[in-house]
């Protein structure tokens, strides 16, 4: 299979076709990112963490034939559930913030090989 360049990921392409946007140039302020409609919401970064908590499960599945190690549940296992611990983790941060944990963990080489 050949590699992909780092700037090859879906959430970076599809902001390029919505005007070129990069993370920095979108509107979306932390207080709306954090934003809960009500006590049994998640909020917009959660589901962002969401994103990048499944994207990491089904890389280490399919690529490695394994469930999430010690330190991929310690950095991504609340975003697998979402509910009160995401909501709990994924407080504060800004659209870069997010942007940024998506397009490491989308980067070449840097999967685990067990």
């Amino acid at each position: 299979m050949p590699e992909r360049p780092a700037t090859n990921n879906w959430l970076k392409r599809t902001a390029e076709k919505r005007g070129g946007r990069s993370a920095s140039r979108y509107a979306a302020t932390v207080e709306q990112l954090d934003h809960l409609a009500d006590e049994q919401s998640n909020s917009i970064g959660a589901l962002l963490f969401h994103i990048g908590a499944v994207e990491v499960g089904y890389q280490a599945h399919t690529f490695f034939g394994r469930g999430l190690d010690a330190d991929e549940m310690r950095e991504w296992g609340s975003g697998i559930e979402l509910g009160d611990a995401v909501r709990r983790d994924a407080q504060g941060h800004d659209l870069e913030y997010y942007f940024g944990r998506l397009e490491r963990l989308r980067a070449p080489g840097t999967g685990k090989s067990r």
